[in-house]
């Protein structure tokens, strides 16, 4: 099995990097993945609990036997709060604590850090090239896309997802023309997918409808968004 080294970091698993060749003339988009992408999980819940549930089905960390349904149930237990002492006392969808709880729940811990693309602090800020390196190294990315206003001020205020926000798991990348996406499993059947703000068709980057771009629960988001807001989660499993 090919590996590459990383300077001062231990050796990964190499992605795949999958040259897809254009239907015309012109440069070819890059395509690069975790090791193993694997599928997405139809939507249950919502966006969030399905990405949580993705994400531990993706890393292995699944009961027996267990559904696709309870598995999103699961962690929707471990994500839902609620902010009593707040005004209507909103619902917060706190993927770090969520995530920890979920994995102690089945006998593992990890070390969870969110960062955002927009924020007052340098050291909440996220960057594409820290998504990329997360992905070579074989770790999907919990991706959250937040189209609150409120949301673009901070860290701390899009992390709460209270309202107009939607999650997905990161399991790759594409460049192309100069523009970076992020290539997520967001559990969106085909037929279902209504165009939106940040998604993008892969047919308008000319990629091979037979990839993993377009199977059906796979989609495009555009690194740089109509978003307010883009908050990631780097989850790495601890112990065995």
């Amino acid at each position: 099995m090919r590996t590459f080294a990383l300077t001062g970091d231990r050796r990964y698993l190499a992605p795949l990097i999958l040259p897809i060749a254009l239907a015309s003339p012109g440069a070819t988009p890059v395509v690069t993945t975790t090791t193993s992408p694997g599928e997405a999980l139809p939507v249950f819940r919502n966006s969030h609990a399905t990405a949580v549930g993705c994400w531990a089905h993706l890393v292995g960390i699944r009961e027996p036997g267990e559904s696709d349904e309870a598995l999103i149930g699961s962690a929707a237990a471990f994500l839902q709060f609620c902010d009593c002492d707040k005004p209507r006392k909103p619902t917060l969808w706190r993927v770090a604590e969520g995530v920890q709880d979920l994995l102690l729940s089945r006998g593992r811990t990890a070390e969870i850090t969110e960062r955002a693309r927009y924020s007052a602090f340098d050291a909440d800020r996220v960057t594409f090239d820290e998504y990329a390196t997360s992905i070579q190294r074989n770790r999907p990315v919990i991706v959250t896309l937040c189209y609150d206003p409120d949301a673009r001020e901070s860290l701390a205020a899009a992390r709460r997802r209270v309202s107009e926000c939607t999650s997905m798991v990161g399991v790759g990348y594409v460049e192309a023309g100069g523009e970076k996406y992020l290539l997520c499993h967001d559990g969106l059947p085909a037929e279902n997918q209504e165009p939106a703000a940040d998604r993008v068709r892969p047919e308008s980057l000319h990629l091979d409808r037979d990839s993993l771009c377009s199977k059906s629960g796979t989609s495009l988001y555009r690194w740089d968004g109509h978003y307010a807001n883009l908050v990631l989660a780097f989850v790495t499993l601890q112990g065995p």
